[in-house]
């Protein structure tokens, strides 16, 4: 299924996995964090950190303390699905036309951290019944 996004009022969404039952999700959410600071984005967007697998409240608060320092929103989601579900549940509740996620693991290494897509072709991959671009 592919549909025209007229670029010159698409949206842009960004989403970060902060999974809590990695080992290491500290260090990797902190990793993220800090290159999403350094690295600028190339397009306007809105952040979106989904919370899953977090084993108590304590360390879900840590989390979310960690991303105090940049304007997100929080999505807090089941683990009961692998990484692209939670993508596809996440992209099912956004109104954004473009997306792009990051695992976990994650952390953006080039200088313009998000591609600027109004100057590239890109195709639109089915989400369920909502078709985003994908990233």
């Amino acid at each position: 299924m592919t549909r025209a996004v007229n670029r010159t009022v698409a949206t842009f969404a960004v989403a970060f996995l902060a999974r809590g039952a990695d080992v290491g999700w500290r260090f990797a959410c902190e990793r993220f964090l800090d290159s999403y600071r350094r690295c600028r984005s190339g397009v306007e967007h809105s952040l979106y950190v989904i919370f899953k697998g977090y084993p108590d409240a304590g360390s879900l608060d840590e989390a979310k303390n960690l991303f105090s320092s940049v304007c997100y929103t929080p999505v807090f989601l089941g683990d009961d699905s692998f990484d692209i579900g939670a993508y596809m549940e996440w992209a099912n509740q956004v109104d954004e036309e473009v997306i792009c996620v990051f695992n976990t693991g994650s952390e953006i290494r080039i200088k313009q951290g998000l591609p600027s897509i109004s100057e590239y072709p890109y195709s639109v991959e089915c989400l369920h019944d909502q078709s985003k671009v994908v990233l």
